[in-house]
């Protein structure tokens, strides 16, 4: 289980559903973490471990 926690790759709406926070705040709070291999402008997606 651990394994696929370190790859779990969440876009900014996932994130917002997990936490309750709200989009923007999310949003400003990613500011300084790397995006995850595999995205692109239009879909940010972060690694849970970054997160």
């Amino acid at each position: 289980m651990d394994g696929e926690l370190k790859n779990l790759k969440c876009n900014i709406c996932q994130l917002t559903a997990i936490t309750g926070l709200h989009r923007q705040t999310v949003v400003s709070r990613l500011s300084g973490v790397p995006l995850a291999p595999g995205s692109n402008e239009k879909n940010k997606l972060y690694l849970l471990t970054d997160v």
